[in-house]
């Protein structure tokens, strides 16, 4: 009787993990904005099956606050990099992503 408590416990732990169907939230380093008080960092919001949104989000290091800039699910965003001449007063986040949507016909 010990031998068959310990499989169903075993069999239910397996599969109540299979289930697992929460959101998992991926982001890649956090990438300084010089001159400014600014980090940025481009998050995922992944379920097991699929990708559900993805975001720029911008973080004040003085203060905590954030924004939040919203992509498509399906783009992909390749490079972030700040853009910045002093001499003409140029400060720019430039973001190089692709939508990948595919028709078929």
């Amino acid at each position: 009787m010990r031998h068959f408590l310990i499989i169903a416990f075993i069999f239910l732990t397996i599969s109540s993990f299979g289930q697992d169907k929460y959101n998992y939230v991926h982001f890649n380093k956090l990438t300084e904005l010089t001159g400014t008080e600014y980090v940025i960092a481009s998050m995922e919001n992944r379920s097991k099956i699929e990708t559900k949104n993805k975001y720029l989000l911008f973080i004040n290091t003085k203060n905590g606050q954030t924004t939040q800039i919203d992509f498509p699910k399906d783009a992909s965003i390749y490079k972030v990099e700040q853009i910045k001449i002093d001499s003409l007063e140029i400060n720019k986040v430039l973001v190089t992503a692709k939508n990948c949507k595919f028709r078929r016909e």
